[in-house]
């Protein structure tokens, strides 16, 4: 999937406990694409996840790929559902 948008990037709470840097998590940035036009996303019951609509922010698990915030990108993609403390949005695309 392709989806074009604004990137912004948000400092959160890490391991151990991903609630609070203040009280000794590490903290980690997270990237997210707030999208140009809104997607829809259909369930999946095997994975058990909702069918969403109007999602308009994605967050990227883009490691490979180099991206700066603050700018209008385009990526590319597989989506998916968060599963793990880093995972921030409802949805969250891993980019190709």
């Amino acid at each position: 999937m392709a989806l074009k948008g604004f990137l912004v990037e948000g400092v959160f709470p890490g391991p151990p406990e991903f609630a609070s840097v203040a009280k000794g998590d590490a903290a980690y940035t997270a990237q997210f694409l707030y999208l140009s036009q809104p997607i829809c996303v259909v369930a999946d019951p095997v994975m058990g996840t909702p069918a969403l609509t109007d999602v308009d922010m994605v967050q990227l698990a883009c490691a490979d790929t180099p991206l700066v915030p603050g700018q209008e990108v385009s990526v590319t993609g597989t989506l998916f559902a968060p599963h793990s403390g880093y995972h921030r949005a409802q949805v969250l695309l891993a980019c190709e």
